[in-house]
């Protein structure tokens, strides 16, 4: 018996086994949000009062205080899109942050949905949730941008809903210095929000545009 126990411990050391670890998505079934907010130098535009980047931060503001459940990221784009904060259950991180967002500190100019909408869903899958909610306070989309957009959502898993700001006659883009924005000709830029647009952009997921 001993002889034959000594062979068996042998034969299990030579064969030299081996425990690996695998890892495995893990998937969280509490609420999971990216708060989306566009940067674009159109949210300096006056027909909201002071202008809509004030109202949009206002909006903001009180969705992320009435919060009691669940992570949330907060996404800022305008040419590009970047991440401001990650998934977080801590609401005072992001509320002191927001006042912070500004066209001004945008790398790129521009106003490019389509990318905040891919970093949105990343941060969500990242974060293990299977579905979620993304909420975009923006000005709208061109029909350009709204086909870029709606590529981006294609076939995914995440609902999402608009807040949408200015009017469909626009107004003017009064930039930080007091001056109006012009275009290539020197003519005054009014900038108009196409809220049928946004309506179509929700639609397929579900959400909503208010």
């Amino acid at each position: 018996w001993l002889l034959m126990l000594c062979w068996f411990i042998a034969v299990i050391a030579i064969s030299g086994p081996a425990v690996n670890k695998q890892s495995l998505p893990v998937y969280s079934n509490e609420q999971g949000r990216v708060l989306v907010m566009d940067m674009s130098l159109s949210m300096y535009a006056t027909d909201q009062k002071p202008n809509r980047l004030s109202q949009a931060k206002f909006r903001a503001t009180d969705f992320l205080t009435n919060l009691t459940e669940g992570e949330t990221g907060l996404i800022a784009f305008a040419g590009d899109a970047f991440t401001i904060s990650p998934l977080t259950r801590d609401k005072s991180t992001l509320l002191n942050l927001l006042p912070t967002l500004t066209p001004d500190i945008m790398p790129v100019r521009g106003s490019d949905l389509s990318a905040a909408i891919e970093l949105a869903q990343q941060l969500l899958s990242q974060g293990g949730h299977i579905t979620g909610d993304i909420i975009i306070m923006t000005d709208g989309v061109n029909p350009q941008q709204y086909t870029d957009a709606a590529k981006a959502l294609d076939n995914s898993r995440y609902r999402v809903s608009v807040m949408a700001f200015g009017t469909q006659q626009g107004a003017a883009i009064q930039l930080p210095d007091g001056q109006l924005m012009r275009d290539n000709r020197g003519e005054i830029v009014i900038d108009k929000t196409d809220f049928k647009l946004l309506e179509k952009l929700v639609s397929p997921t579900g959400g909503l545009m208010i």
